[in-house]
């Protein structure tokens, strides 16, 4: 991925600034927010300056262009190189290559890397990168790398220059400047692909499916079948030949004639290069540029692209690009490098209701699909909707007109904003509104679910499927009580009427102390309330209440309560269990051993209430050891919200659902919005295509000799594995129960290994991870234990 990059001269740029585009190692997204005018568009077309050698370089006009420059700071995990080196025949010299990355990333780890760099300006650029790069984690699984280009057009290393020359000299044998440059361009350009769209391009142009870009994010696999066929043999005089070489003998016998006709004359045919044949990958594009050119997009009712709106055509560009994209995702093999997209202020001519799903489509090529996704806005709406990522602010300082940019990690923004320039924060939940309330005038059926972070919607969303119900996080407590409030009140003056069956829920956790939620009262069409979990039966007949906060008579039953207190108890209970098992804290490990489950059905495990009466039941209870320290897990649970979140998300869908005991929060939810049949069902395993009776075959990569197969869509451990007769108490309940079936079956084979059994018939798993577990008696991630086998 882009780190960040160096920028010199280009538009805005005056003097060279380090523009940070990725803050959070946990997401791939970048946002880069500023008024018209200011710089924003900038950053990307110098990026694409670089990797598309585009020919024109946009000089600032007190710049000088010799001392001009982009340079781009790259990551890329060892391992995705690693595999992409040993995939990839096209890379000559992979040692060399790798030795760059490796002595790269070293000067990079050097301790005050500032002080090599004279002047002012680039000693302040190299020392915040040197800051941002100190707090980094996970650096060890990372290497680090950089190369641009200058305003000259020449493949360049500013502002790094001679120090890192200087460097590699001293830890590479022989070194070369120009073999370096020449051989780590060519590794980048064959292992990335930057896709630029930017606001003035024409929609046709991007469209069109035979446009270069286009192709370069369309499936691989479709290339890659051309190129099979194109290499099938065929039967031809006797003889076995490829259809490449077959056109290849028949061209050149064409072009043996034509000369043999021209011997009475002083002129022939003779190859200009040293390329005599042509190959398949000459043929790939023009074989898939050429079938593409008949096709066009046009709307369902055929409508042609340039007969629609500016807004409609924006829209098509953002749709089409989005599924080309996961359409990839989840179709081509692994080891074909890494697709950066890049979209100049995507809600352009956009109607206001449209402007949150566009950002939700982008966002998600990152979260969901693990593209770097690289933005320009200045829609301030989407601060509180995005939770992982980069914001980058590009703003104009007001005495000397100078470019001021600063970066910020959407996880915590919040925590900055004091640091914002002008009334950003503000603007963002005007705009925000302005969004909400105009999709909700257009989708009169549909509701809203705002809630305070991400977890409480990964949670939400894991229990919760309809096509009218949106989820939307908003960053804290503060931020949906502000946003209840902003859309309260030009419904409450009439200056907007909303139809009666929109709804908006405002769902917010109960603190362990009373509020003074400071809300207006609320319009019928939003509800704003507290999590609450009961120790008795509420008047709805359920244990969880959504206590309304803008009603004064409402409940005074005060109970702390988060979403991991309301959750299904089963399920949190294997996820908590999965992540403490994974986790190095022995402590957390030591103490959980100690406690089991209850009865109860829900999730919470602490109890605080202002009223010591109602204490509600909890789902764990101590053996006896640690009955004071339910603190510890509490404490291991609010560090890891995010990664328990996605595991009980997981697990959760893969649950089969007791409809005659429906989660009390969903019931809750369903009365509030008016609704029923919210539930999401169990979600099938994803077979890709049509099933078929093909089988795939796994063995695991660690001590047992054990064997999975996938067949039809189902998934089991072989006869013949072999599992661990040693169990940990904290894996999941139903991993458990199956192994206690093997090992209890008395027919069971023993190993000539110490406390290993074998399996004497095939057993059917939930899932890869579920099989994992079952064989080593421990939590364990399937997708580091199997390994497919190949036929």
């Amino acid at each position: 991925m882009i780190k960040g990059l160096f920028i010199n001269g280009y538009k805005s740029y005056g003097s060279t600034e380090y523009i940070s585009l990725n803050k959070n190692v946990d997401s791939k997204f970048s946002a880069i927010l500023g008024q018209n005018g200011v710089g924003k568009s900038a950053i990307l077309e110098s990026i694409d300056y670089y990797f598309n050698e585009k020919n024109y370089w946009n000089k600032n006009k007190n710049s000088t262009l010799s001392d001009t420059f982009v340079t781009i700071l790259f990551k890329i995990e060892k391992k995705k190189f690693d595999d992409f080196l040993r995939d990839n025949d096209s890379i000559e010299d992979k040692d060399l290559i790798k030795s760059y990355l490796i002595e790269t990333s070293r000067f990079f780890s050097e301790e005050k890397m500032a002080v090599h760099f004279k002047g002012v300006v680039y000693s302040n650029a190299i020392k915040n990168l040197e800051k941002e790069l100190k707090s980094e984690r996970e650096k060890e699984k990372y290497y680090y790398l950089v190369l641009g280009r200058n305003g000259t057009g020449e493949i360049d290393l500013k502002p790094f220059g001679k120090v890192l020359e200087y460097f590699l000299k001293s830890k590479i044998n022989k070194f070369d400047r120009n073999e370096f440059i020449s051989g780590l361009n060519k590794f980048i350009k064959e292992y990335y692909t930057y896709i630029y769209i930017p606001v003035e391009q024409k929609t046709s142009d991007v469209l069109s499916l035979e446009n270069i870009d286009m192709q370069r994010i369309m499936n691989k696999d479709i290339s890659d079948n051309i190129q099979k066929i194109l290499n099938e043999r065929v039967s031809r005089e006797g003889k076995n030949i490829s259809v490449i070489n077959l056109l290849n003998d028949r061209l050149r016998s064409f072009m043996i004639s034509i000369n043999e006709n021209l011997d009475d004359s002083e002129f022939e045919y003779s190859k200009d290069r040293k390329k005599e044949k042509i190959v398949t990958s000459d043929l790939v594009g023009l074989i898939i540029q050429e079938y593409f050119s008949t096709k066009s997009l046009k709307k369902k009712n055929h409508t042609k692209m340039e007969q629609l709106s500016s807004g409609e055509q924006r829209r098509a560009v953002i749709e089409v690009v989005t599924s080309f994209l996961k359409n990839r995702a989840h179709n081509s093999q692994l080891n074909y490098g890494e697709i950066i997209i890049a979209i100049d202020e995507p809600e352009i001519s956009q109607d206001i209701s449209n402007v949150y799903s566009q950002f939700e489509k982008l966002e998600s090529l990152s979260s969901k699909y693990g593209y770097q996704t690289f933005i320009t806005t200045h829609w301030y709406g989407l601060l509180p909707i995005i939770n992982n990522g980069t914001l980058t602010v590009v703003y104009k300082n007001k005495s000397t007109q100078n470019n001021l940019v600063q970066s910020f990690d959407f996880h915590n923004y919040l925590d900055k904003k004091e640091e914002f320039p002008d009334d950003i924060h503000l603007k963002s939940f005007y705009d925000l509104t302005s969004s909400l309330l105009g999709y909700l005038r257009n989708n009169i059926e549909h509701r809203l679910i705002l809630c305070e972070g991400g977890t409480d919607r990964k949670y939400l969303e894991s229990m919760i499927e309809h096509p009218k119900i949106k989820i939307l996080p908003v960053g804290g407590k503060d931020n949906v009580k502000l946003l209840f409030n902003m859309i309260s009140l030009p419904i409450k003056n009439k200056t907007i009427k909303l139809h009666e069956n929109n709804k908006v829920l405002f769902l917010i956790d109960t603190d362990n102390v009373a509020d003074n939620y400071d809300v207006f009262n609320a319009p019928n069409q939003l509800y704003i309330g507290r999590l609450q979990v009961l120790n008795r039966l509420s008047r709805y007949n359920s244990w969880v209440e959504i206590v309304n906060i803008s009603n004064s008579s409402s409940s005074k039953y005060h109970n702390e309560t988060r979403i991991e207190d309301v959750l299904d108890a089963d399920v949190f209970y294997d996820a908590l269990s999965y992540v403490i098992d994974i986790s190095k804290d022995e402590t957390i490990k030591e103490v959980f051993e100690d406690f089991e489950r209850t009865n109860w059905a829900l999730s919470n495990i602490k109890s605080h209430s202002i009223d010591e009466g109602h204490l509600p039941r909890k789902f764990l209870k101590s053996k006896g050891n640690f009955h004071d320290q339910e603190h510890i897990i509490s404490a291991f649970i609010a560090s890891h919200k995010t990664e328990l979140a996605s595991v009980y998300s997981d697990f959760y869908i893969k649950k089969d659902k007791d409809f005659a005991n429906i989660n009390p929060l969903v019931m809750e939810i369903e009365r509030i919005l008016k609704m029923k049949n919210i539930l999401r069902i169990k979600k099938e395993e994803e077979n890709s295509g049509e099933a078929s009776s093909v089988t795939e075959i796994f063995y695991s990569n660690e001590k047992y000799n054990s064997f999975m197969k996938k067949e039809d869509g189902e998934i089991y451990l072989m006869k013949g594995s072999e599992i661990s007769s040693e169990e940990k108490s904290s894996i999941t309940q139903i991993a458990s129960q199956t192994r206690k079936k093997i090992i209890d079956n008395e027919n069971v084979a023993k190993s000539e290994k110490e406390a290993v059994l074998i399996l004497e018939d095939d057993i059917k798993c939930k899932s890869e991870n579920h099989a994992a577990t079952i064989v080593t008696g421990r939590s364990t991630n399937a997708n580091e234990f199997w390994r497919k086998k190949e036929s």
